[in-house]
């Protein structure tokens, strides 16, 4: 994805909506650029299409919650980036979710054996 970098001045970083500009004013210069990145197309989302995308984030649909606003910013190359990022976080993702449940499986298994040997010390 793309780094805030203050010694860049992309050319889109010339011409902003008067209420980003704003936002970009109050920010510390090494996030601006990512006012001149995101902030049209959360800007272009509305209040309520920006409400939603929170709503998502808080819910935990990140995918869902990225997929819209990189929808919004008509960048093909951004949009092919997001989808390689998020499948190999997918991978990682069923990776880990094979290993928790492998370690779970042992550990019921450890506490069955634990579970039998303490009712054979009690006589049961």
């Amino acid at each position: 994805m793309a780094e805030a970098n203050a010694t860049e001045t992309p050319a889109a970083e010339t011409a902003l909506p008067e209420e980003l500009q704003r936002v970009a004013d109050q920010l510390p210069d090494e996030l601006r650029p990512w006012v001149h990145e995101y902030g049209p197309a959360l800007l272009a989302m509305g209040a309520e299409g920006i409400k939603a995308w929170i709503d998502r984030l808080v819910a935990g649909d990140i995918e869902a919650a990225y997929t819209r606003i990189l929808n919004k910013m008509h960048n093909p190359e951004l949009i092919s980036e997001w989808a390689t990022i998020n499948e190999s976080w997918r991978s990682a993702n069923r990776a880990n979710a094979q290993a928790l449940s492998l370690q779970r499986s042992a550990l019921a298994g450890l506490l069955k054996i634990l579970l039998a040997i303490a009712l054979a010390m009690v006589g049961l």
